[in-house]
């Protein structure tokens, strides 16, 4: 990890603790969520493209962190988070010469990606439902749902400079190739609304036991472009040969996916 981007970290973390310190010492009620998360990225978009060949959002699936600390106030529910999250691109480059009614051997399709990690520090208000609901095995469930906004610093230059600067990737038959090449430029800061929604599992003594929800970020920033260069085709036939050698793709982090947390009381 470089010198940078560690830096970079540590002025997360220590907001993170300073907000945290601040909530504790006032706090009414308070708990902590950790929670692994499910999370499909790899959500860009582009202009000009060719759509019967290119796709440029293929989102896949990644695994991931988050913590949430959640301030009970007597009307809001105050909630601050930091969570892993993917950045990056995963499309699909579809070969025209062999949809429908063409037949033929070949690639139809080859799907390229590649990412880095970021974090991201979110601020919501919480809203839950006054009384639990009945549930399976005589379990209660109590609906919640939150909207925020949050930022992330995304990686530091020299790291797109020297580790996530550029890729490659492709396929090569006897007959015929697909495959592509980008250089990754940095465009800066994220900034994303949230939003979640979900419930809690309730035990008979009224303490939560497990967190499910459903979230969305919307980047509505630019994080990253690629420059990407791809072909397909066929060696023996120049007709049937395609090079496209400047598609921007971008990215602002946008992502959607699941979490299962453990919830953990700080302050009754």
């Amino acid at each position: 990890m470089c010198r940078t981007y560690r830096i970079i970290m540590n002025k997360y973390i220590f907001l993170f603790l300073t907000l945290l310190g601040a909530i504790f010492c006032n706090g009414q009620k308070l708990y902590s969520i950790v929670r692994i998360k499910g999370e499909f990225s790899g959500i860009s978009y582009t202009k000009n493209h060719v759509k019967e060949e290119f796709r440029p959002s293929v989102p896949w699936l990644n695994v991931s962190w988050g913590i949430d600390v959640i301030y009970q106030a007597k009307k809001i529910t105050h909630k601050i988070s930091l969570e892993q999250s993917a950045l990056g691109m995963n499309f699909q480059i579809i070969n025209k010469f062999l949809a429908p009614p063409n037949n033929g051997l070949g690639y139809a399709n080859a799907s390229f990606g590649r990412g880095i990690d970021h974090f991201i520090m979110n601020y919501s208000l919480q809203k839950e439902g006054k009384h639990e609901k009945g549930f399976l095995f005589h379990s209660k469930i109590r609906f919640n749902y939150s909207y925020g906004i949050g930022i992330s610093l995304n990686r530091s230059k020299a790291y797109y400079r020297e580790v996530f600067f550029g890729s490659e990737g492709g396929f090569q038959g006897n007959s015929d190739y697909i495959g592509y090449e980008a250089i990754h430029y940095r465009k800066g800061p994220g900034i994303f609304l949230k939003g979640t929604g979900g419930f809690d599992f309730i035990n008979k003594k009224g303490k939560r036991k497990l967190s499910i929800n459903l979230f969305y970020n919307q980047g509505i920033k630019d994080m990253v472009h690629f420059d990407i260069h791809y072909q397909y085709g066929y060696f023996n036939d120049p007709a049937r040969q395609v090079d496209v050698p400047k598609l921007v793709l971008r990215n602002r982090g946008t992502t959607i996916g699941f979490n299962l947390g453990i919830p953990i009381t700080i302050k009754k």
